[in-house]
């Protein structure tokens, strides 16, 4: 029989290095009733196909280039230029930008902890 889990509080981290595919896994796991996303920006808000733009270019050069986009029903673009949006925000200041401690993923164990 399989067994299912479930968590009381869950965490999805996400920052501006999080693209494409990224974004996608990323959204998914943010639509988990309950999950909170935290970080000190959304997503890369770069979502957009590429399969058909992978180009050979002379010289050992490749270019790559979008060819689709996703939308939403409403015809407006889905995660192109917003990313996945933060339910806790870490601010930036000088406190978190000269820690030497992962504060966003402090963060997220306070959440997880139910602290926050």
């Amino acid at each position: 029989m399989l067994e299912q889990y479930r968590f009381d509080k869950m965490v999805l981290l996400v920052g501006q290095a999080c693209y494409s595919a990224c974004e996608l896994e990323s959204y998914g796991f943010s639509q988990v009733p309950g999950m909170q996303v935290v970080g000190q920006t959304p997503s890369a808000g770069v979502e957009a196909e590429v399969a058909r733009g992978q180009f050979v270019l002379p010289e050992g050069m490749s270019l790559q280039v979008p060819t689709g986009r996703f939308t939403l029903p409403d015809g407006s673009l889905f995660l192109e230029g917003q990313g996945v949006p933060l339910t806790v925000k870490v601010p930036v200041d000088q406190t978190t930008a000269l820690s030497s401690d992962d504060i966003v993923l402090q963060t997220a164990e306070k959440v997880a902890q139910g602290h926050l």
